[in-house]
């Protein structure tokens, strides 16, 4: 799992400005703020941390997890939040699936449109069968229907 400073560096790389400083505004943190999350000394606040994931267009909880994890003194809580994270991540990936599994599902009108062209065909490779067989035959077309 990654590393909520990894999650910084990442957004730093996305969003605009050349410098610190102005990627700091970007992020609406104080620069200072920024070099101390940088260097490691500080941790993100909860703020910080839903900035930076709208940039990256994450879940803001799975970053503020990863913050949580970082900062416990306690091994049982830093035991919590590593599997809260864990779940976070199956829960977003089945989420997910159902959601492009969704989205690829025709609306009950694209169905019937597709159901309608899909007879159409069939009734068009119909006629061209029968022109086919109505060629090859010697019988008179009547019979071939």
């Amino acid at each position: 799992m990654k590393a909520s400073k990894d999650y910084l560096l990442e957004a730093l790389e996305k969003v605009e400005g050349k410098t610190d400083g102005e990627k700091a505004k970007a992020l609406k943190i104080a620069g200072s703020t920024l070099s101390q999350y940088k260097s490691g000394k500080q941790q993100m606040d909860d703020f910080a941390c839903i900035m930076v994931a709208r940039v990256l267009g994450l879940d803001p909880m799975e970053i503020i997890a990863a913050c949580q994890e970082e900062r416990e003194k306690s091994e049982e809580r830093r035991e919590f939040w590593k599997d809260f994270r864990s779940s976070l991540g199956t829960k977003l990936a089945a989420v997910l699936t159902i959601g492009a599994t969704t989205m690829m599902m025709p609306t009950p009108a694209q169905a019937a449109a597709l159901t309608q062209m899909a007879s159409s065909e069939l009734c068009l490779l119909c006629l061209i069968n029968y022109a086919e067989s109505a060629a090859s035959s010697t019988l008179p077309p009547v019979f071939l229907l």
